[in-house]
């Protein structure tokens, strides 16, 4: 798999081989990335709150194939 930002996915890799880990933050987590090629995990936002963890956490969206 490999993890990167829209810009170093769509500037640096010509990847045709391995699933992608799309990070790119969005304000107000819109429902879509406008990054044009596939991608199987996205990394949307930072700054998720959940109930007994003490500061932000990533909020990621997988989807299933």
């Amino acid at each position: 798999m490999i993890y990167g930002s829209k810009l170093y996915l769509e500037k640096a890799w010509d990847n045709k081989t391995y699933p992608v880990w799309l990070a790119h933050y969005i304000p107000n987590y819109k429902d879509k990335s406008s990054y044009e090629g596939n991608y199987i995990l996205w990394q949307l936002a930072s700054d998720g709150i959940i109930d007994g963890i003490n500061g932000y956490v990533d909020i990621d969206i997988y989807y299933k194939k």
